[in-house]
């Protein structure tokens, strides 16, 4: 299966959007004429540089990441940071379908999107490390399925969260 690429789905979504006219040019580049803020960006990957994990920024102080973005004096939106959450999902899915025991397509989408969120929470080896379960689930034994689940660390630490995902890893 082809690596989830959320990039170029923010990408052409913005270049949709903008040619349906659901959103005006000076909405996405803040006044700047689009050719402009195209060159702007490009010079800032370009000059900046890619850092994928946080640094200490001596030039600007504070912690900065990605392509010079300061952290520090501008923290993420919960825009971007829904925008990460929606990256980080669509990985935690592809990774997960590549590596579960199973026909993952053959599960329920709310069996998929409970093995999802688990994995969210303790990453996808923390899951595979149910195989009584995952085996139940695949065999669709939803009662072992629910008992190997509680009967889990996650489980006692959680409950509330669990509960919920459990509930929707049978339902």
């Amino acid at each position: 299966m082809a690596k989830f690429n959320f990039t170029d789905l923010v990408v052409e979504s913005i270049s949709r959007s903008l040619n349906d006219g659901l959103i005006k040019e000076d909405e996405l580049t803040g006044g700047l004429a689009l050719d402009a803020w195209i060159k702007v960006n490009r010079s800032l990957r370009e000059d900046e540089g890619f850092r994928s994990l946080p640094y200490n920024d001596t030039g600007k102080g504070g912690i900065t990441v990605g392509y010079g973005r300061n952290l520090t004096q501008r923290p993420l939106s919960k825009g971007e940071a829904l925008l990460l959450s929606y990256d980080d999902v669509g990985e935690t899915a592809c990774e997960l379908r590549n590596r579960f025991p199973g026909d993952f397509n053959l599960l329920s989408s709310n069996a998929q999107a409970a093995l999802v969120m688990m994995s969210y929470q303790m990453g996808i080896g923390g899951v595979l490390k149910f195989k009584n379960t995952l085996r139940a689930l695949i065999k669709g034994d939803k009662d072992a399925t629910r008992r190997g689940a509680m009967d889990s660390l996650w489980y006692s630490r959680h409950k509330k969260r669990a509960s919920k995902v459990i509930d929707l890893l049978v339902s």
